[in-house]
């Protein structure tokens, strides 16, 4: 079932049926339906990783849900870095790499700190 929403949604979004979404700048694409989609897309992709969850080993979970949890944390502070970068609205590739790596690092480094349950919770 996941893997058909996730088809489904970008079946839809290809074949022009339905916009896709663009947040930043405010588009929601087609009315009502480009949510709908992207949170089929989105309820497929947890279905689909949910499933490959239980057959890999626990190492590849532990590292998962590491990864998880400083993501959040890239989520919220890539804005910033982009804004340091004084990254162009068009964008740069170097600081697209430097506003993903560079958060999730001082995140990895938070999560192993007693500062933890602040920031990360």
């Amino acid at each position: 079932m996941g893997l058909g929403l996730v088809l489904a949604g970008i079946a839809l979004t290809v074949g022009g049926a339905v916009q896709p979404l663009n947040m930043k700048d405010g588009d929601f694409g087609t009315v009502a339906l480009s949510v709908v989609n992207a949170s089929a897309i989105s309820l497929g992709l947890i279905l689909v990783l949910s499933a490959l969850y239980r057959v890999v080993s626990p190492a590849v979970n532990r590292l998962t849900v590491q990864l998880a949890s400083t993501g959040l944390v890239v989520v919220l502070t890539h804005a910033f870095f982009l804004y340091l970068l004084n990254t162009p609205a068009s964008g740069a590739i170097l600081d697209a790499v430097v506003a993903l790596v560079v958060p999730f690092a001082l995140a990895l480094l938070v999560t192993r700190s007693p500062l933890r349950r602040w920031l990360v919770g």
